[in-house]
């Protein structure tokens, strides 16, 4: 009976090293640590690297920073790809706001006055998800308003 000899591979399926830093690999593909938030394949799909310091960088220039972009579906390598935008339709009596449900992290805030000194109220009611879209219905009543999405990454 002929044995075949083993090769043990020196890398994994993209050529890096089967133990970094004293941890031997889980499977193809070796823990990274400390690791990035993104998920490794939407990072590959970009050609961007995966380690942390990649999250909080804005290869594109648009002020958004790739975690961001993950989070929103946008392209990390194309300024004109923005996160979803709010979209405001009349609606009768009402108005109706809505927004992409892929965008993790926003709170809708109103105000009656944009002034330096304006004054930020969180929206209420909570949105339902109607057809991919958070959607909240909110009558036209008393002074004009005025909405914007905040990010609550800080």
């Amino acid at each position: 009976m002929r044995q075949k000899s083993k090769q043990r591979a020196a890398g994994d399926l993209d050529g890096n090293p089967r133990i970094a830093g004293g941890t031997v690999d889980i499977g193809a593909y070796e823990f990274r640590s400390p690791a990035s938030m993104i998920s490794y394949a939407w990072l590959r799909q970009f050609n961007l690297p995966s380690n942390p310091a990649t999250d909080t960088a804005d290869p594109d220039g648009d002020g958004v920073n790739n975690y961001r972009e993950w989070l929103a579906g946008s392209d990390p390598t194309n300024p004109l790809s923005l996160p979803p935008l709010l979209t405001l339709i009349p609606y009768g009596a009402n108005v109706i706001l809505a927004w992409p449900t892929n965008a993790f992290g926003l709170t809708l805030q109103f105000t009656t006055n944009v002034g330096s000194s304006s004054v930020w109220t969180t929206n209420s009611p909570a949105p339902v998800v109607i057809g991919g879209q958070n959607v909240i219905i909110n009558p036209i009543t008393g002074p004009q308003q005025f909405f914007r999405m905040i990010s609550n990454w800080g």
